[in-house]
C-alpha cells in the first residue's frame, strides 16, 4: 500500500480522515463508513468479526459482544460489527428492573454476578440503566405502597448483606411504606388491612412459631409455637409474621 506495507489479498482496512485517498490499482473501495453519533445516555453494542483489539486496547475474540459507553462519536473498526444502539431504561420511585445474568461477569457497579443469578436495580443506585450484553431484563416490577392502615408479610426475604433469599423466613412490613419485592420474594396473603378493635372487643390469636412478643401489654413476652392469647381493644393490631388470627 501507500505506506509501504505488504497487504494480503482480501485483507480489509480503513483509511481514516481527514485526508484525501487515491486508491491503488489493486485496491477496491468497499464502502464509506460514517462515525455513529450517540446521546450521552446511550451505548453502542458491537460484535467482533475476527479476533481484534478494540479502541480501549482490550483484546476481543471472534463472536464476542460488548458495549461502548461514554462516547458521543464512534467509528467502528473493520473487525467490529454494529449490532445496534442501546437506549437506557428509566427508573423511578415506582418502577425498578429485575435482571438475570446470562453468564458470569462483573456488572457496571463492579459486582460479580454468577450465571443465572437474579437481582434488582432501583432508582437508589441509578436513574437510568443500560442492559449489559451478559444480562437480560426479566421484569419491570412496580413498587408496593402501604398506607398507615396497611401491612404485609414478605416471604423468603433477601439478605441485604449477601443478596441471597433467606428461604423459610418471613418479615412484616408496616405502612406507611413503599418498597420493591426482590427476586424470589413474595407476599403472604397480599397487602392486608390493620385490625381495629373497639373498647369491648378482643382478638384470639395463635403463634405459628416461637418468638419474643415485644408488643404485648405489660412488656415483652416469649411466645411458643401453638400459644394462644387475646389481644384486647381498644387498639390497632398489626399481626406479626409469627402470629395468625
Amino acid at each position: 500500500d501507500l505506506g509501504g506495507s505488504v497487504v494480503e489479498a482480501s485483507a480489509e482496512w480503513y483509511f481514516v480522515g481527514p485526508g484525501t485517498y487515491v486508491p491503488h490499482v489493486a485496491v477496491l473501495v468497499v464502502e464509506t463508513v460514517e462515525a455513529i453519533r450517540l446521546e450521552p445516555t446511550q451505548a453502542l453494542r458491537l460484535r467482533c468479526r475476527n479476533n481484534c483489539t478494540d479502541y480501549a486496547g482490550q483484546a476481543r475474540t471472534s463472536g464476542e459482544e460488548w458495549l461502548v459507553r461514554d462516547v458521543t462519536l464512534y467509528l467502528p473498526n473493520v473487525e467490529e460489527i454494529v449490532v445496534g444502539i442501546v437506549d437506557p431504561l428509566v427508573l423511578s420511585d415506582t418502577t425498578a428492573l429485575h435482571l438475570r445474568a446470562l453468564r458470569t461477569f462483573v456488572d457496571i457497579f463492579g459486582t460479580e454476578r454468577k450465571a443465572g443469578q437474579e437481582w434488582l436495580v432501583t432508582k437508589d443506585r441509578t436513574t437510568t440503566y443500560i442492559t449489559d450484553v451478559f444480562e437480560e431484563v426479566v421484569a419491570v416490577p412496580r413498587a408496593i405502597v402501604l398506607s398507615n392502615r396497611q401491612y404485609c408479610v414478605v416471604q423468603d426475604p433477601v439478605d441485604p448483606a449477601t443478596g441471597l433469599p433467606q428461604l423459610g423466613r418471613a418479615i412484616s412490613r408496616i405502612g406507611p411504606a413503599s418498597f420493591f419485592l426482590h427476586p424470589h420474594e413474595s407476599l403472604r396473603a397480599g397487602v392486608q388491612e390493620v385490625v381495629i378493635l373497639g373498647e369491648n372487643q378482643a382478638l384470639l390469636v395463635r403463634a405459628v412459631e416461637s418468638f419474643r412478643d415485644e408488643g404485648a401489654a405489660g412488656g415483652a413476652v416469649d411466645r411458643c409455637a401453638g400459644d394462644r392469647w387475646l389481644v384486647v381493644g381498644p387498639c390497632e393490631f398489626f399481626p406479626p409474621c409469627s402470629v395468625e388470627i
